[in-house]
C-alpha cells in the first residue's frame, strides 16, 4: 500500500525488494477486468483515450490497432539514445520504482503480469536508461518514462547488474494501455527528486558534523547557540542544531574593549541551518505525498466501475518541490563558501588562523586554489537556481499550452548536488587544517608542505558520494 520515504530509499539503494505488500492487488485486478469489460462491449464510439484514441494533439479515434497504439507511443517519444546524458544507476533505479508503486496502486488496469515483469526487473536490477532531458512536468514526464517501455520491447539497452535475458516474460509485446501506463506520468521527477533530497541531507548532516568538531577548537561566543532560543523561534531545526553544538563549543568571554559578538556567519548558523533542516523535513513529506500520488491517465474510478480522463499526471506540486530544493540547495552553498573564505582569511577569523591557512605558503599557496575553486563553483549554483517551474512555454501543435517545467529542474538539480558535494569537501579540508593549526598539532595538518590538493579533493568527494549509500541519515 502506501510507501514512506525510508522504505523506497532503501528500495531505490537496494537495501531491500520491491514487494506485493506494497501492491493494492484487489484493485489492481478490478481495473483490469474493468478494462478487459470495456474492451468486449458494444459500446460504441469507443474513445477512451490512448486505447481507441492516439496521443497527444492527435487524441482523435485512431485507425491502428489498439496493440500497435501501444508502440506508437512509445516510438513517437523515442527521440534520445542511450549516448544522450542520462540518470545514473540509482537515480534511474528510484525512477522505475516510482512507476512501478504508481502502477501497484491499482488505478491503471493494467494487468498483474506486468507489474510482476516489472517487480522482477527492479528487484534483479534490469534497469532502463533514462535520458535527462525531454521532461515538460505536463503530460508528466513522457521522453523519461518511454525508456522503460522500449526496454520492456527489447528496443533500448539496460543499466544495472542484472541479466535482462533472466526476466521471464522480456521481451514483451505493450498489451492495450501499458505503453501509456508506463509513460503518462511523473515519475521522473518523483523518483530523482527522492534521491537528490536525500543526498542533500547527507550533505547538510557532513557540514553540520564539520562545523561541530571545528568549534571544539574555535571559540564562539555560546549565547547564539542557546537552546532556549530554538523555543522562541518554534524551530525544530534551530533546536536540532543548538542541540547537537552547545554542548561542545568552545565558549568566548567576553572581555572590554573587544568585539562581544561573533560575525553572522558564525552566530547566526542556527538560523540558517535551521531552516534548511525543517525544508528538508517538510519536502520529505511533501516527496512521500508524490510517491503514493497517482500520476496517470486514464484512471479508474471505483465508485463509477469506469475509467475518467483527466491531467493526474500534471506535475505541479512536485516541479514546486523540486525548486524549493533548489533554493535551500543555493543557501547552503552560500553559507559553505562564505565559511571556507572565514578560515582563509585572517581579516574575517580575527588573526585566529593563516592566511589560506597556510603555514609555508609557495608554489601552490596553500589553500588558495581550494578557496578559488569554492567561489567558482557556488558562483555555478547561483547561476543555475532561477525557478524551472516558470518556465512554461506551448508546445506539442498547442496541447500542452501551460507546463511546469519540473524536468527542468531535476537536471538544475541533478548539478547542483555534484557542485555542492565538491564544494563541501573543500570545506572538510579547510576545517580539518584549521582544526590542526588552532591545537598546534603539525602532524595532523593536511597541507605540511607545499603541494597540489587534487587528489585529496577527489578523495574526500568519493567518501561523501559513498556516503550516500550508507542511509544512516534517513534510518536514524
Amino acid at each position: 500500500m502506501n510507501i514512506t520515504f525510508p522504505q523506497f530509499l532503501k528500495i531505490a539503494y537496494q537495501k531491500e525488494d520491491y514487494s506485493k505488500n506494497h501492491w493494492n492487488l484487489s484493485l489492481v485486478q478490478e481495473s483490469y477486468k474493468a478494462l478487459q469489460d470495456y474492451l468486449k462491449s458494444s459500446q460504441e464510439p469507443k474513445l477512451l483515450y490512448g486505447v481507441d484514441t492516439s496521443f497527444g494533439p492527435h487524441a482523435f479515434a485512431s485507425t491502428e490497432s489498439k496493440l500497435d497504439l501501444q508502440k506508437s507511443l512509445i516510438h513517437h517519444l523515442s527521440v534520445q539514445n542511450e549516448s544522450s546524458p542520462k540518470l545514473d544507476h540509482i537515480e534511474a533505479r528510484a525512477v522505475l520504482l516510482a512507476r512501478i508503486h504508481v502502477l501497484t496502486r491499482g488505478y491503471s488496469g493494467v494487468s498483474e503480469g506486468l507489474l510482476i515483469i516489472l517487480q522482477e526487473m527492479l528487484n534483479k536490477d534490469v534497469i532502463p536508461i533514462f535520458p535527462l532531458r525531454g521532461s515538460l512536468g505536463a503530460s508528466g514526464d513522457l521522453i523519461p518514462l518511454s525508456s522503460i517501455g522500449r526496454c520492456m520491447m527489447g528496443e533500448s539497452l539496460s543499466q544495472g547488474k542484472g541479466d535482462y535475458n533472466s526476466i521471464k516474460g522480456l521481451p514483451r509485446v505493450l498489451d492495450v494501455k501499458e505503453g501509456i501506463a508506463l509513460t503518462n506520468g511523473t515519475s521522473f521527477m518523483v523518483g530523482t527528486m527522492c534521491i537528490h533530497l536525500h543526498q542533500y541531507k547527507v550533505l547538510v548532516e557532513s557540514a553540520l558534523n564539520l562545523i561541530e568538531k571545528l568549534f571544539t577548537k574555535l571559540p564562539v561566543f555560546p549565547d547564539a547557540f542557546h537552546p532556549d532560543l530554538a523555543i522562541l523561534n518554534s524551530s525544530q531545526g534551530m533546536k536540532k542544531v543548538s542541540d547537537q553544538l552547545y554542548k561542545y563549543l568552545l565558549h568566548r568571554t567576553k572581555k572590554v574593549n573587544q568585539r562581544v559578538q561573533d560575525s553572522y556567519i558564525i552566530r547566526a548558523l542556527p538560523q540558517i541551518f535551521g531552516a534548511i533542516f525543517d525544508e528538508i523535513d517538510d519536502l520529505e513529506v511533501s516527496i512521500t505525498k508524490e510517491i503514493n500520488t497517482i500520476s496517470d491517465n486514464p484512471v479508474y474510478s471505483p465508485s463509477e466501475k469506469r475509467f475518467i480522463e483527466a491531467a493526474m499526471f500534471y506535475g505541479s506540486h512536485i516541479s514546486s518541490a523540486i525548486d524549493r530544493l533548489n533554493m535551500s540547495m543555493v543557501n547552503f552553498a552560500n553559507y559553505l563558501d562564505r565559511m571556507i573564505q572565514f578560515l582563509l582569511d585572517p581579516n574575517e577569523n580575527e588573526q585566529r588562523l593563516p592566511l589560506m591557512l597556510s603555514v609555508s605558503p609557495g608554489r601552490y599557496a596553500g589553500l588558495a586554489g581550494l578557496g578559488l575553486l569554492s567561489t567558482h563553483l557556488t558562483a555555478e549554483i547561483r547561476r543555475d537556481s532561477h525557478p524551472a517551474s516558470v518556465q512554461t512555454l506551448p508546445t506539442n501543435g498547442g496541447n500542452q499550452n501551460i507546463v511546469p517545467m519540473g524536468g527542468i529542474g531535476v537536471v538544475r538539480n541533478k548539478r547542483t548536488i555534484c557542485d555542492t558535494k565538491s564544494l563541501l569537501a573543500i570545506f572538510e579540508l579547510c576545517v580539518y587544517q584549521s582544526i590542526a593549526l588552532l591545537d598546534g598539532k603539525d602532524k595532523d595538518l593536511i597541507v605540511k608542505e607545499d603541494r597540489s590538493l587534487a587528489n585529496d579533493l577527489q578523495i574526500r568527494e568519493k567518501s561523501l558520494e559513498s556516503s550516500f549509500f550508507s542511509l544512516d541519515t534517513v534510518l536514524a
